[in-house]
Formats: structure tokens, sequence, C-alpha cells
């Protein structure tokens, strides 16, 4: 069969293309296709191959990052050292390069690691958390020559998950209680290790749906991101 939104041949059992992510017509027909206005329940639009396919582009943008890294830092202060008086910072500029593209290499990796191995799970929402604090802010506008520093007030807008395994994640903004007032205590939701974004189950007193891939806010009656068109987690499968 062909895709019907752009034309591509698909196998015939195919649920969804893999060129533009559209659900094919073997999608809609089975068990009584998708209701994609009820906003409550588990939305099956996951199974997308856009969003395995945008996964796997974010993790090579990553690792490729990491790899990057490991070779600029040292090769950059090594250059700076060797020709900055005479070359007698040179092994010391080199030796900070090589530390700096270990630990930025090693962080490139573990959040691509994290997207590539994080497993998926459902918890409930336990707690919301507004609190204000505080830190030092080095070479601020206010701070009284190098460094020293001001201090900077934010505001921390917590949502406390508790897992099905009985441990905790929370989401943490600073300075906005955008998503933060989108969730309520008692809430199911489910994330999506592999696109590190929490769903929440009952969507139908949401303000707006993240989009899963670019995290752009929208209206939850829309279908498609307003950004960049792909599906968004809602709908629900017909029930028979």
């Amino acid at each position: 069969m062909f895709c019907e939104n752009c034309g591509k041949q698909l196998s015939d059992n195919a649920k969804f293309c893999k060129e533009c992510g559209a659900a094919t017509t073997a999608t809609h027909n089975e068990v009584g296709g998708y209701d994609n206005d009820n906003l409550i329940g588990w939305s099956p639009h996951i199974d997308n191959p856009v969003f395995r396919k945008s996964a796997r582009a974010y993790n090579k943008r990553m690792i490729i990052a990491g790899l990057v890294a490991l070779l600029v830092f040292p090769l950059a202060l090594g250059t700076y050292g060797y020709f900055d008086h005479g070359g007698e910072n040179f092994y010391p500029l080199i030796g900070v390069g090589i530390a700096l593209g270990i630990f930025s290499s090693i962080w490139c990796f573990q959040i691509a690691m994290r997207r590539i191995i994080g497993p998926s799970w459902d918890g409930v929402v336990t707690d919301k958390k507004v609190t204000k604090k505080r830190r030092k802010k080095y070479g601020g506008a206010n701070a009284n020559g190098p460094g020293n520093y001001e201090w900077q007030s934010y505001t921390l807008y917590e949502v406390v998950i508790q897992k099905d395994d009985g441990n905790y994640y929370v989401i943490g903004i600073e300075d906005s209680s955008f998503v933060f007032d989108n969730y309520a205590v008692g809430d199911k939701v489910r994330y999506h290790g592999f696109m590190e974004y929490v769903e929440k189950y009952d969507k139908s007193n949401s303000k707006f749906i993240l989009c899963a891939k670019c995290g752009n806010d929208n209206d939850p009656h829309l279908d498609n991101c307003t950004h960049c068109d792909n599906p968004l987690l809602k709908g629900a499968r017909k029930q028979r």
C-alpha cells in the first residue's frame, strides 16, 4: 500500500509511514481505530516512527558533540599555550583542555545513553513545591571586581512524581510556573524514556500539550504540533 499523505510505498501491515509519520489505513482499522479527540488515555502515537527517528538523530548529535569536545578543547588550549609567552603554559593548558574535553564528552555520552537505555515507567504526581532560593552569581553587574559575586534570587517550581517502583522523579523549572500549573496532585503519568517525555493520562483539563519532539506548547485540541507538525501525544484507541 501507499501512504495517503506523502505517497511513499509501505508494507501492507505498516501502522505509520516511515517517511512522514502519518497513520495508515491499517492503523485506523485496528480495534476500532483511534479517537484523537479523546483526551483521556495513553496516546498510541508514541509508536509513531517519527519519534524513534528523532531520538536516534538527537543521540547521534550528542555523541558527535562529545567526540568533537574531546578533540577541540585540548587542541584549542594547547595551541594557545604554545604561542602564549613562548610556550611556557603549553603543558598546563593542554592538561586543562584534556580535562575539559573528557568532562564534556562524558556529559554528552551520558545524555545519549540515558535516552538509548532509559526505561519507561508509570507514576503518580504526589506533591508540588514552590521554593524561593538564591545562589551566587560570579561576575554579575553588581559584583565588586573579578572573582566577586552577587546573590541571585530565583523561584524553583517542582512537580514530584512517585514512580511505580517507589522511587521519585522531579520535574524542576526555575522562574516559570507554566509547566508546574499543568499538573495536579493525583495525576497519573507515563515517562517515555527514549524521548525523556512525561505524558499525562488525563489531558482533559490540560491547558496545553507539549510536543514530545520539539517541546513546543500546543492547544490540547490540535492533532499536530504548530512548530514541527509532528503528532501530539493525545488520543486513545477506540474501544469495541
